[in-house]
């Protein structure tokens, strides 16, 4: 299976057999990580700790990195910034990173996202999001220093109204049958655990025809355009309801 990159960008498909072992070492400020299906344990930086299905992981970049997957196996999306690590010739010094291990088990995301669904919306919010942080990048709303992560959901016969901005996204599919996106003025039929690709300054929208609601996790190279303030979100259409 070929990765979905953007300049900056690279996710792609982490499949563990039976009681195998994995390691990774990423040239990148870090990696995210959601578990699709199945269990196992990671180690990483002196740390250990079992994962499930529904869970985010955060792993620094330049540091050993080892998944051993279950009884069952796993299998995991796992999105970095080494796109940008490569065009600038830069290697991660784990002795100055910003990035802790951390864990997000599935059902505190669950908790969390109920929290948000329950909160007003208004005209200036762009969808119904939980957006994943850790203490020491808590202030930029950031999961890595150059990557955001969120976690979006589109309530049954509502969508998220069009809007653009200057950051690529990479999106992976959680649920939502017969859901979809438009990007750039084209049909994209959603499809469980398929990733999107949204280029840049792309106008899209997301779409949930459905009957139950529909969730997608999103990363983006928002923590570059926060910094650079160059981010340009702006919508592309009236505020309504579940905007």
């Amino acid at each position: 299976m070929d990765p979905a990159t953007t300049p900056l960008m690279l996710a792609r498909y982490v499949a563990l057999a039976a009681a195998d072992a994995l390691t990774l070492r990423p040239v990148a400020s870090g990696a995210i990580w959601y578990v699709i299906a199945g269990a196992g344990d990671m180690s990483v930086g002196g740390e250990r700790f079992a994962f499930a299905a529904g869970d985010v992981m955060l792993t620094p970049g330049g540091v050993e990195t080892v998944l051993a997957g279950g009884s069952s196996g796993a299998l995991l999306w796992l999105v970095t910034d080494e796109p940008l690590y490569r065009f600038a010739g830069a290697v991660p010094d784990p002795r100055q990173t910003s990035v802790a291990p951390v864990h997000y088990p599935a059902d505190e995301i669950a908790r969390q996202l109920q929290k948000v669904v329950e909160a007003a919306q208004n005209a200036t919010t762009s969808g119904i999001a939980l957006i994943f942080s850790s203490d020491t990048l808590e202030a930029g709303r950031n999961i890595l220093p150059t990557l955001t992560l969120s976690l979006n959901t589109v309530p049954p016969g509502e969508h998220q109204r069009a809007h653009e901005h200057n950051s690529a996204a990479i999106t992976l599919i959680l649920a939502g049958e017969g859901a979809y996106s438009m990007v750039g003025g084209e049909r994209c039929d959603w499809s469980e655990h398929a990733t999107l690709v949204t280029p840049a300054t792309l106008p899209h929208s997301h779409h949930n025809p459905g009957e139950a609601r529909a969730a997608f996790l999103i990363v983006q190279d928002g923590g570059l355009h926060y910094r650079a303030r160059t981010m340009g979100f702006r919508f592309l259409e009236p505020s309504g309801q579940n905007t």
